[in-house]
């Protein structure tokens, strides 16, 4: 493993018992490491995933411990040809093929559900954050939860004495009415992923995430 990090020294103070906490030692934001699996398990993609969401290490509630595998900066390092900083040359990346086979693949095939010429509704943005948050779930979780988007919670529903309780929906299911051609079109995509690559499941939708995102804008440029 090769890295290129700096540390600090954390420090706080405990207000309750007006003493100071124990130091820690912490990564500087920023900090980098080239992390080569000899022998990988199968759900590796899935696990990263994993620690991407739920962060690694001590005082993760006070938000240290982020990180993140395989940044897209990397794969798109051929795009950089000029720096204001020099870099060490152990640390210069070198021009490699860009981006590999089942990058483009993906968006070639999402390119076909969801074309980049046609813009989505504002709303499917919180579809987007959706997928993006349930990335590292298996595909039946994640196809079956994402058929109930824009259902009242069943838990709820319940809660408040069944459907009595709950009164009537004053307008249908924008999911299931005007934007049911796009959760069709979703529904395609993940099939294509399933299909034919179950093993990059989480990264293919966390790239679907950022896909929707980008084509659910509104008037101003914005999402919801």
């Amino acid at each position: 493993m090769d890295a290129y990090a700096r540390t600090r020294v954390v420090e706080s103070f405990n207000a309750t018992l007006g003493l100071p906490r124990q130091r820690d030692t912490a990564l500087i934001a920023g900090s980098v490491a080239w992390i080569r699996l000899l022998a990988p398990p199968e759900d590796w993609r899935t696990r990263i995933a994993q620690l991407e969401a739920r962060g690694i290490g001590l005082r993760r509630n006070e938000g240290y411990g982020r990180v993140a595998f395989n940044h897209p900066i990397y794969e798109r390092r051929e795009e950089l040809t000029r720096s204001a900083i020099r870099l060490d040359t152990a640390m210069r990346l070198g021009v490699g093929a860009g981006k590999d086979m089942f990058a483009r693949q993906w968006e070639d095939e999402l390119d076909k559900h969801l074309p980049t010429t046609k813009r989505l509704d504002p709303r499917f943005a919180a579809v987007a954050r959706w997928l993006h948050t349930h990335r590292a779930e298996s595909p039946e979780a994640l196809r079956g939860r994402l058929d109930t988007i824009g259902q009242p919670d069943s838990a709820l529903i319940e809660a408040l004495g069944g459907t009595t309780g709950y009164g009537a929906r004053n307008k249908a299911n924008f999911f299931q009415t005007d934007g049911k051609s796009v959760m069709e079109a979703l529904g395609g995509a993940l099939t294509w992923l399933q299909r034919e690559n179950p093993e990059n499941w989480p990264r293919g939708i966390e790239r679907l995430a950022s896909w929707v995102a980008a084509l659910a804008v509104d008037k101003q440029g914005g999402t919801q």
